[in-house]
């Protein structure tokens, strides 16, 4: 779920053309063999080149897949992915396709190769990458000299049995449509964090995120708990990274409809200027600076109480909430709170700030030119919140006093949080951080016994919501593992595959594997545990293969599956 961007000088001496194709493209055959260039990079061996087998040819697109990985394949799973690949070509053709182009514009349609349709082409990724778009083969070799000279994307090969193949299809051929609207069309090359944001909202477009339970968007909203604080726009091409997006762009379109997306693409610009082309188009009302701000406000609050502008309401994400961090100020331990912030651009930070007695004075600085906003929520002893917003003054400080604030109040949380009008970057280069002071101070203190317990009940009851995302958390690491299956494994087989296998299974639990043995030796129990394993998953292992009851046998599918599981 990647965009390969590289950069491309064409130098021209005389009028005319660069370089001569021909007028006419033959045709791919259904069962050719052709070999394309590849990124090492996310290739699972780091090859540079790989044979292919065209498999299933459909309207709008060729289906390849590689050669070294269709001779892993038994029979039974040949005829799997045989269907897989024309339910796909059905599904793009019918779907996907007349779906995306009529929302965001075509691909470069009959463009360098001269062929209508476009190349998927299925290879084997390093663990976690879903798939990739390399935008040098859509110039030709005398310019980019490892160009395959089609439009064509990139799917990863274990994952083909996976119910997020769909979605993984429509994330990379959104990639070049944005390749031909925004760069080709226009000559404006797209910050690479709304290039992804967009491809990243192409299955909610096409209905895949329905079934919440069952969509990549589920997991993309766990690894936005796991990292909230995370840049929109400093993009490292980590999970965390498409956590933000994913959630962002659902709050975009759920308040202000995914018109506001769609419509950056005919954007004559990059990043938010096209953002708020869009929503200067609709008519909003906002910008999008707002509408970020809401959102902070939203995923912390996530309550409709105040607001449609600070909740959400669509399936999976009515109970999402960001665990803010936590300052107790008392007069008997700890009077005064002072922390340096380093935040980078298009991000934010939660604190809330708990007190026993007194007055409460909040300041939050940095130096001139440090462009800083701050959203707070002060909720009273009813639980009666408000939110408010602030802008530093001349000297670019905010400074708050709140009197009485621990009789008259339960808590308040700061949302400071940075927002550039600048340019954001495109390249690999990092985005810098910026520094923000934030000092709190209780004033005027006395004891108060019936406060303080009021407080530490706050305190708990902060402590579950922390332990209940924290297990959420643990749920998805626990999924993780330092191994993968590289090769087939039957009874009697012996090694650190069969320790792979079997950590993997004591990781699905008792039901799967009861007496939890790591031996190496694939004995008996360890085959009960597989049978137990296929029939779980019967739908995507045993039902392809006309198979009713599990056999014990890890082919490749089995394989696959478990191997999918490891890199959630």
């Amino acid at each position: 779920m990647v965009f390969k961007q590289k950069s491309f000088y064409i130098f021209l001496i005389v009028c005319g053309l660069f370089f001569i194709r021909p007028a006419f493209v033959l045709a791919d055959i259904l069962g050719q063999s052709k070999i394309f260039f590849v990124e090492p990079t996310y290739d699972s061996q780091n090859k540079e080149q790989i044979e292919t087998i065209l498999e299933n040819i459909s309207k709008n697109a060729y289906f390849y897949l590689e050669k070294s990985f269709k001779t892993t394949l038994t029979i039974e799973e040949l005829e799997q992915i045989e269907l897989i690949l024309k339910n796909l070509g059905q599904e793009f053709d019918q779907v996907i396709y007349p779906k995306l182009i009529s929302l965001y514009g075509v691909e470069w349609k009959n463009g360098i190769d001269r062929d209508p349709k476009i190349t998927v082409v299925f290879h084997q990724l390093k663990p976690g990458a879903a798939g990739y778009f390399r935008q040098e083969d859509e110039y030709p070799k005398q310019q980019a000299q490892k160009s395959n000279e089609g439009e064509i994307i990139y799917l990863n090969a274990d994952y083909l049995t996976s119910s997020y193949l769909k979605s993984f299809l429509a994330h990379e051929f959104t990639h070049l449509i944005s390749f031909n609207q925004k760069e080709r069309l226009k000559g404006i090359v797209e910050d690479v964090w709304l290039n992804e944001a967009r491809a990243e909202f192409a299955p909610t477009l096409l209905d895949y995120d329905k079934d919440y339970e069952k969509s990549n968007l589920k997991q993309r909203v766990l690894q936005f708990l796991q990292s909230p604080p995370d840049s929109l726009t400093d993009w490292e091409s980590q999970k965390k990274d498409y956590g933000s997006i994913a959630v962002f762009f659902q709050y975009l379109a759920e308040k202000y409809g995914s018109k506001i997306i769609v419509n950056t693409m005919e954007a004559p610009s990059a990043g938010f200027s096209s953002l708020n082309y869009s929503l200067e188009k609709w008519q909003v009302g906002k910008t999008i600076e707002d509408i970020f701000t809401d959102w902070l406000v939203t995923v912390y609050l996530n309550d409709c109480s105040l607001g449609d502008n600070y909740c959400f309401k669509a399936q999976g994400l009515t109970n999402l909430r960001v665990v803010p961090s936590l300052i107790f100020l008392s007069p008997q331990q700890k009077k005064e709170f002072t922390t340096a912030l380093s935040l980078k651009p298009w991000s934010g930070r939660w604190y809330r700030i708990l007190t026993t007695e007194g007055d409460l004075r909040v300041n939050l600085s940095a130096v001139l030119g440090v462009p800083f906003k701050l959203s707070y929520v002060l909720c009273n002893k009813e639980n009666d919140c408000q939110v408010k917003f602030l802008e530093p003054n001349i000297d670019n400080k905010i400074e708050m006093f709140i009197p009485e604030f621990a009789l008259k109040y339960n808590f308040l949380t700061v949302i400071p949080s940075i927002q550039p009008k600048t340019k954001t970057l495109t390249s690999n280069q990092e985005e810098p951080f910026f520094e923000l002071n934030l000092s709190t101070k209780i004033e005027n203190t006395k004891q108060d016994q019936d406060l303080i317990a009021n407080l530490e009940a706050q305190i708990l009851q902060l402590k579950a919501q922390i332990a209940q995302v924290q297990a959420q958390l643990q749920a998805i690491l626990a999924k993780k593992n330092t191994c993968l299956l590289t090769y087939n494994l039957f009874l009697g087989k012996q090694g650190e595959q069969v320790k792979c296998l079997q950590s993997f299974l004591v990781s699905q639990g008792k039901d799967i594997y009861p007496t939890a043995l790591i031996t190496g030796y694939f004995g008996s129990l360890t085959k009960e545990a597989v049978i137990r394993f296929q029939e779980k998953y019967r739908v995507e292992i045993l039902t392809p293969l006309n198979l009713a009851l599990g056999n014990g046998y890890v082919g490749s599918l089995t394989r696959a599956k478990i191997n999918f599981l490891i890199s959630q």
